[in-house]
This record gives structure tokens, sequence and C-alpha cells, in this order.
């Protein structure tokens, strides 16, 4: 049953990927597969200083999934909803920030009828206020969405929605980030690499460690946060505070 049990993902089959060292990545990872077409993408794309999110799978990647042992852990006050996943917004790819987006938006109207506004002209699919959304973030559905965007598409969108916010993209954004973020009732958008060539966005919902620090996400593969993933894989992490 989708939902029912908890689950870790290690998003990254090649270890520890904070920050993005290459040649630490290189030197200490066991590799079954020649990546070498995507360890040169992956240091000329990082040259700069932010790439574009981007991920046009609408289908959960074929990831190994364990049970979680579940450790020190907490969750943000009325996490388990329904949330939107890939195809939800037919047509669409190259979405997964405006996805989380949403996923947020529907977090918060639920939590509060103070964020209302959140959903533009009684938008009951959420598929108006989607696009909407994807606009503010100039998100384009070959390249996805820069962060730098991503983070100023949020705070247009909150203007629109005449709620008082602070938005930040925290390209060093570590456990202790999280946990805080997370212990204050604040779900937080991650961005993460789960593949050579792909990054993802999800909803931070949660967080769960013992010996590695893991975030409940809602992935957009599952339409429930009943899946943990390891902090190893984040590139960096959306803060957004409304007030």
């Amino acid at each position: 049953m989708v939902g029912k049990d908890d689950y870790i993902v290690d998003a990254t089959s090649f270890g520890e990927l904070k920050k993005v060292d290459i040649d630490s990545v290189k030197k200490n990872s066991v590799i079954r597969e020649d990546y070498s077409n995507a360890w040169d993408y992956w240091e000329k794309q990082l040259e700069t200083k932010h790439i574009s999110i981007k991920d046009n799978r609408i289908e959960e990647p074929s990831y190994k999934a364990e049970l979680v042992k579940r450790g020190n852990s907490r969750d943000v006050t009325g996490y388990n909803l329904a949330y939107k996943v890939m195809d939800s917004f037919p047509g669409e790819t190259n979405h997964c920030l405006p996805l989380a987006g949403i996923n947020l938006f529907i977090y918060w109207t639920n939590r509060s009828s103070s964020y209302a506004s959140l959903r533009q002209y009684n938008d009951q699919f959420w598929k108006k206020t989607f696009r909407i959304l994807k606009t503010d973030m100039q998100t384009d559905p070959i390249d996805g969405t820069n962060p730098d965007k991503g983070e100023e598409g949020f705070k247009t969108y909150f203007r629109r929605c005449y709620i008082r916010n602070y938005v930040e993209y925290n390209e060093n954004a570590d456990y202790l980030f999280c946990k805080y973020e997370i212990n204050a009732n604040r779900p937080i958008i991650i961005d993460y690499l789960y593949d050579p060539f792909y990054r993802h966005a999800v909803l931070g919902l949660g967080y769960s460690y013992d010996d590695v620090f893991n975030v409940r996400v809602a992935d957009g593969y599952s339409g429930y946060a009943g899946r943990y993933y390891a902090i190893s894989s984040f590139l960096g992490v959306f803060k957004i505070e409304f007030y």
C-alpha cells in the first residue's frame, strides 16, 4: 500500500556528495557502472554557481528501498496528507520544483485557513496555481528551473497572495539547518542529486537519524510522505518562512 511504511532511499549510488566534491567522490566511491561521461558532464556543469533543477521522469526510479531504522525523529505538524506527483499535471516536463512548491502549498492550506490565498481562484485541482507558479519561476520544459529563479519565483508568487515571507536557497544547508527548520514546524524544499544527470526537488516534512540523517519527503513519485532521503545527496535547501 502506498504510504503504508516509512522508507529510506539513498538517492545516490556513489557516496557522499555534499557540496559535490568530484575528486573525493571518484576516489572513495564504489561504482558498479561506468560513469566517466557523467563525471565529465558534472565537472563542466558545476563550474557555474547554479545549474537547473530538472527531472522529466514521471515514474519512480528503481531505487533499492529499506525500512528506516527509527532513531531520533520528528515530523512537522499534520504532514500526513495526499500530495501531488509528477504526472498530476499531464504534459509538463522538468517541473519538479514548481511541483514541490504546490505540495508545500497543500501542506500550508491544510494547516491553516490563513494561507488559503496560496490556492489561486478556488483552484480545486491546483492546475491554475501550478501554471502561475511555474511561470513565476521561469521553469523551462527542457532545462528545468534555476534555483535562483526558483527563489525569486516563490517570492513573486507570495506577493501575489499577500503573504509576508522569507525565502532563501541555501547551498550550504547541513543537517542542523534542516533539523532547525523542521523543529520549527516549517517544511523545506530540497534540491538533490539522485542520478549523474538529474536533479530533483522534493518537499521535506520530517527527519529521522541514527548514524545517518535522513529527511522524510513527499518526493513526487509517491502521493504520500512515506520515504526518507539521505542528506548526503542534498545540493541545496529552500528555507520558506511565513510571517
